[in-house]
């Protein structure tokens, strides 16, 4: 099972959630969906997801503004951008 983990990992198949895109999750997200792999941010406040989503950054976001732009606009295949914010209702 491991080695299967390895090479979806090496391969860039895999789907990696982000739980809190905050001022640490919110980077990370930007960085993983930047170099190829399929990224879901995951947050509480439906607010900031709207943000994201309509590329609207505030304060330190803003030096991510460009490598935001790019992984939701290049497409990791036929159906997911690179990134996508969700709310968690839990």
């Amino acid at each position: 099972m491991l080695d299967k983990t390895v090479t979806k990992t090496k391969s860039k198949e895999c789907v990696i959630e982000i739980f809190g895109i905050g001022y640490v999750g919110f980077p990370l997200t930007i960085r993983l969906a930047n170099s190829g792999f399929h990224v879901i941010g995951i947050d509480t406040d439906v607010e900031k997801i709207k943000r994201y989503e309509n590329q609207k950054l505030l304060g330190t976001e803003i030096v991510l503004s460009e490598k935001l732009k790019k992984s939701i606009n290049e497409k990791f295949d036929s159906v997911y951008n690179n990134i996508l914010f969700l709310q968690d209702y839990i």
